[in-house]
Parts: C-alpha cells; sequence; structure tokens
C-alpha cells in the first residue's frame, strides 16, 4: 500500500526592499597580460588565480571576435544536477571559449571539480536572416556517494541535439523562436540503481520562446518531447518525453513591492521523463515544478532568491524549499569580501537533504607589493558535515627579496559522527631573492607539506593516514639575453600507512630529486621568440629504487613570462608530487613553461623604491567600490 503523502510544510519569506544601485564593470584582460600573471605558480602554487582576480571571474580578449573565460563557482542547492549538496570548498573551475561572427558562432566550455566534470561544445550556423542550423553536445561526469540508500556510483551522462533555429523580425513587435531538434540522451552510471537508473533514448525536440513588446522583461517558455526510440525500453520516470511550460520576467522597473533588478522564474513540466530533463543526473534531482524569486538586496552588490521544488521523479511527494543570499562588500579600501548564505530546506517526500552552507572570501591585491586572500567554508547536511579554509599571501619584503605562503586545511565527515571523518591539509612556505646589482642570479628556497589524518572510525581499507614534507632549493643564472642554467634540488620524507614492512610497520620513505636545465633563447625580451632547452634528472628513492631522465624541448614564448614547450624525454620517470611543474617522464610532454626567474622579475621590477612598504590594515574604513561577485552566464548555443 502506498503510504499517505506528506503534509507539504508552508515556506515563508521575508524581504526588506531596497533600490538597486548599479553593477561594476568587468575588465577584459589580454592574453600576454594573463599568462604573465599565472607565472606567479611557479613560487607557490596558487590554482584560484588562474581562474579569478581580485574576487571576479578572468575573460581574456583573443581578438577578431573570440573570447576566453575562466571562473570558479561554487556548488549551489538551485537545480542541482546531483541532488545532494557536496562538500565545503567544492569549486567548479570552468574555461570557456566562445566566438560570434556574422555568420556563426561557438561555445566551447569545460568544467572540473572534485565530485566530476562537465564538457560542451555549442555552435551554430546562419542560413539566412532568420534562421540558424545548431548543434549541442555536452557530457556530465559525476561522482555520487552521499545519496541515501544508495552505493558509490560513478555516473556519466551525455546529451546531443542538432536542430534548426527559427526567430522573428526583430523591431517593435513580439519576438518569436522556434528550435525544433533531434535530441539524444544517455545515462551510463557504474553500478546502477534505484535512484541513478541506467537509459538511453531519442526524441525530437519542439521548443518555443515569446518575448512579448508590451511586457518587458518577460519571456514564455514551452517544450514538447516526442521519444522516437529507446533501449531498453524505459519507465515513465526515464522516459524522454515531457511536456514544459515556463514564463522568466525580469522587472527593469518594479512592480508592486518588488524592485527594479527583481526575476521570477517558473517551470512547470506535467509530463517528464529523467531523460527529457536536460541536466538532471537521479531521478531526486529532477523535478516537475519549480518557482523562484530573486531580488536586489539594496546594496548595488548583492541579492538573495528563493526556489520552490515540487513533485521530484523519484518520489512525487518530494518538496525542496531555498533560501539564499550572495553579497559582495568594501570592508577597507582596495578590499572585497564576497559572502554566500544558502539553506535547502525539505518541505516534504523522502529524498530531499537538509543543507546549510555558508562561506566567504576577503581578499586584496596590491601588486607590487601584497596579495592577499582568506577564505571560509563551511556546509552542514543531513547526509554528511564538512569544513575548508585557506590562506594565500604574496607580499614583497624588499627591493630584491619575495615571499609567499599557501595554507588549507578541509574536514569532512558523516553528519553527527566527528569520529569517522578524515582531515586534509597543505601548506607551502617560500622565500625567493635575486642579485641586486646585474640581477642575473635568483634564488628560491620553498618548503611544502601535506597529509591527511584519518579517524579511528574509518575502515583501514578505505583511507589511511599520509603525511608529506618536501624541500625545494632553486638556483638559476641568466649568462645573457640568450643562455640560462638551473639547478633544481628537491628532498622529501613521507609517512605513508599504506606502506608497511613484513611486521605490519610504516616504511619510512624518503626521496631526493635533482635537475639541471640549460635554455637558450633567440632574445629574452625581443620579438624573436624561439628556444631550445636541454636537461638532465635523477630521483633516488629508498622504496622505489633510482631514476634518471634526460631530454629536450622546442618552445615558444608567447607572453614576456611564459612558454609554450613541445618535449620528448628518451628517458624518464613520473612523480609529480616532488617534480611539480617539471615533466621529466618518458615520452612527449606539453606545457606551459613558467620560470620561477621570470616569477621573481615581475614582482621585483615594478615599483622598485629604497624599501618595500610594510603590510597593515587600513585605519579608517571607506565608501569605495569593491571587486563584484560575478555569477557564471551561460551562452545560447547558437550564439545570434
Amino acid at each position: 500500500m502506498k503510504p499517505a503523502p506528506t503534509r507539504l510544510r508552508p515556506l515563508c519569506v521575508l524581504l526588506v526592499w531596497l533600490p538597486l544601485g548599479p553593477a561594476l564593470a568587468q575588465e577584459r584582460e589580454k592574453p600576454r597580460e594573463f599568462l604573465d600573471s599565472l607565472a606567479d605558480n611557479a613560487l607557490a602554487p596558487d590554482r584560484n588565480a588562474i581562474y579569478r582576480r581580485d574576487g571576479k571571474r578572468r575573460e581574456i580578449d583573443l581578438g577578431d571576435g573570440i573570447e576566453a573565460s575562466l571562473d570558479e563557482a561554487k556548488a549551489s542547492f538551485l537545480s542541482n544536477p546531483r541532488g545532494t549538496p557536496g562538500g565545503a570548498g567544492v569549486v567548479s573551475r570552468v574555461i570557456g571559449i566562445s566566438a560570434r561572427k556574422p555568420s556563426y558562432g561557438y561555445d566551447l566550455s569545460y568544467g572540473r571539480s572534485a565530485l566530476g566534470r562537465r564538457a560542451g561544445l555549442s555552435g551554430g550556423w546562419r542560413l539566412g536572416e532568420r534562421v540558424v542550423l545548431y548543434a549541442d553536445v555536452h557530457e556530465n561526469r559525476s561522482e555520487i556517494d552521499d545519496l541515501p540508500g544508495t552505493p558509490s556510483t560513478r555516473l556519466r551522462r551525455r546529451d546531443s541535439e542538432f536542430g534548426l533555429r527559427w526567430r522573428s523580425a526583430d523591431g517593435s513587435t513580439s519576438t518569436w523562436t522556434t528550435d525544433l531538434a533531434l535530441h539524444q540522451s544517455r545515462l551510463a552510471p557504474d553500478p546502477a540503481s534505484a535512484l541513478v537508473p541506467e537509459a538511453t533514448g531519442e526524441q525530437l525536440v519542439w521548443r518555443g520562446r515569446l518575448e512579448p513588446a508590451s511586457w518587458p522583461g518577460l519571456s514564455l517558455m514551452a517544450q514538447l518531447n516526442h521519444v522516437l526510440g529507446r533501449e531498453p525500453a524505459p519507465s515513465t520516470e526515464l522516459s524522454g518525453h515531457r511536456i514544459g511550460l515556463g514564463a522568466d520576467w525580469r522587472l527593469a522597473d518594479g512592480w508592486g513591492p518588488l524592485p527594479a533588478g527583481s526575476l521570477l522564474a517558473w517551470r512547470e513540466s506535467p509530463r517528464l521523463g529523467l531523460l527529457g530533463d536536460d541536466e538532471a543526473l537521479t531521478l531526486p534531482a529532477a523535478y516537475r515544478r519549480s518557482i523562484g524569486l530573486e531580488l536586489p538586496d539594496g546594496s548595488g552588490r548583492g541579492h538573495v532568491y528563493t526556489q520552490l521544488r515540487h513533485r521530484s521523479l523519484a518520489d512525487r511527494d518530494d518538496a525542496l524549499g531555498v533560501l539564499g543570499w550572495q553579497r559582495n562588500w568594501a570592508p577597507w579600501p582596495r578590499w572585497g569580501l564576497d559572502t554566500q548564505l544558502e539553506q535547502a530546506v525539505p518541505l516534504a517526500g523522502r529524498y530531499p537533504i537538509r543543507a546549510t552552507q555558508a562561506g566567504g572570501r576577503l581578499s586584496t591585491s596590491r601588486f607590487p607589493r601584497l596579495s592577499f586572500s582568506t577564505a571560509l567554508d563551511l556546509v552542514n547536511a543531513s547526509t554528511s558535515d564538512s569544513a575548508y579554509h585557506e590562506i594565500k599571501l604574496t607580499q614583497r619584503l624588499a627591493d630584491d627579496w619575495l615571499g609567499a605562503l599557501r595554507l588549507s586545511v578541509s574536514r569532512s565527515q558523516p553528519h553527527g559522527n566527528s569520529a569517522a571523518g578524515s582531515t586534509d591539509y597543505k601548506g607551502a612556505l617560500a622565500l625567493g631573492w635575486r642579485e641586486p646589482q646585474a640581477r642575473a642570479l635568483h634564488l628560491l628556497s620553498r618548503m611544502t607539506w601535506s597529509g591527511r589524518e584519518v579517524d579511528a572510525g574509518v575502515p583501514a581499507s578505505t583511507s589511511a593516514d599520509r603525511r608529506a614534507r618536501i624541500w625545494l632549493g632553486h638556483a638559476g643564472y641568466l649568462f645573457d639575453d640568450h643562455h640560462t642554467l638551473t639547478v633544481r634540488l628537491s628532498h622529501r620524507t613521507a609517512r605513508d600507512e599504506t606502506r608497511l614492512d613484513g611486521n605490519g610497520l610504516v616504511l619510512p620513505h624518503r626521496t631526493q630529486f635533482w635537475l639541471t636545465r640549460w635554455i637558450w633563447e633567440q632574445d629574452r625580451e625581443g620579438d624573436q621568440r624561439w628556444s631550445l632547452s636541454a636537461h638532465v634528472a635523477g630521483r633516488s628513492d629508498n622504496l622505489d629504487g633510482a631514476a634518471r631522465a634526460w631530454g629536450a624541448e622546442l618552445g615558444y614564448r608567447v607572453s614576456s613570462k611564459a612558454a609554450l614547450t613541445l618535449g620528448y624525454n628518451p628517458r624518464g620517470f613520473a612523480d609529480n608530487e616532488i617534480t611539480v611543474e617539471e615533466r621529466p617522464r618518458k615520452g612527449f610532454t606539453l606545457r606551459l613553461r613558467f620560470t620561477i626567474e621570470g616569477a621573481l622579475a615581475r614582482w621585483l621590477d615594478n615599483g622598485r623604491s629604497g624599501t618595500a612598504t610594510p603590510w597593515s590594515l587600513p585605519d579608517n574604513p571607506p565608501a569605495g567600490l569593491a571587486p563584484s561577485l560575478d555569477r557564471a552566464q551561460e551562452q545560447s548555443a547558437a550564439g545570434f
């Protein structure tokens, strides 16, 4: 007998109306400026700096109508394709390239996080004044291990769509957009389960979108999916059939109590299958109904939002409410603080997961004197709890001295069980110096430590403790405008509880690594950009034995601090933890080469004075602008 449906509890939201201020604009970078900034990773790794700068996503103008964008996006409970909250500090790093031409356009994107990755390619070709032939292919791979009653699953979903898009003439009349397409979906979980099923299907898709001229900002949408073929024959919950209706209304001038800039969104699918959902990876993540509201918070730098989701494919009684607030603050001059607070509230049904996440990032950039950021992220869910904290500092200590610090620690555990979790940490402290007269000799010393501490309640077969410390010493000498010699030494001590002797005792692990590289460049600073380099390297390990590597690289300088190189090593070895950005493994290599010499010069050549100004907080809080909190914008498939 089917259990009686759970009563839907009301979700009450109180929002305060205040006027909305102007948003801050994005600044596009030139490719060489972008690549030069990445040289700092040679001092101490900082992946966040690759995707964000001064709190904003990075946009690069590649010229000829082509743009690239990089961003870090935190997981959100809004339209979450997994149906689970994920962990603290888990961000999706997204890279996108888009082009807009009179006759065609395309978007290429790739995103990756600790939970999986997503790749997509879409393009459109204009066949006439109002008709576009378009294609859209995207694939989502995810690790799902926190869905109630479901085993740990590796899931892959691929969607491909090819069709025609017709758009009515632009002008003062209402605008129609119509798609007619062939869509194929495939879900391939390993292993398959009741909530994460396996299915394949093809659908004929019609979509329509109307933007009435008499209602500015309003869009009305409809979608019909008709199944053409499927293998194997799925149930109603898995089929590609879909009847969908929706509306978005962006209020340009406000309406009643809603201020200008507010957004109302509604989606309703009287008939829906998982294959027809386009994005959801699991049955609990696909809902037939969603109603959302987004409001500016009155500061000009933030917004609050709420969403009600009802009738999932896993249980028709499922209902989930989401509340959130995102805001950027300017606590001091040239400082920015990004904050996010979001809560998912189960209202009814068996599968919605209660979760609350709160996070913030405080940052400032005073290049070439100082760059600092710190972040804290907390997630408390009915399935698991997690926390993440990081500190990043690069500071010029004097005209010829530079220091860098990177620290991060994360903790995860089952909800309410503090004896069955794990803690991961990593840190790096680097000190660099350049000889002041000829500026030819460059030295860097860096200590890195990392580890994982596993609680006693975690099975030994699942995870084990590991600790490692690595010292790196680097010396580089610039003989003239063409020749450079570098020498690198590293020593690692590690304790890994998975490596035991015959008596069950942990084996001490010690590794030494050295590398010498000679680089010849046509001209280090001029228009001649080609270079050749040769290297020889060695590793001595008390557990894995000795190894040697040698090879050469052909490089082309793409910016003042970066070179694109193609190399080959007839003999080599792989140990990324100790070799870091070097590539001594056997075979061909392709990489962007950033040198420690270039990274030191980037900071020490700019703004030279007698003594570097020590870092301190400003005395008086200001009313200045700060970096804005940007949200990733999706590109349309056709791009016209």
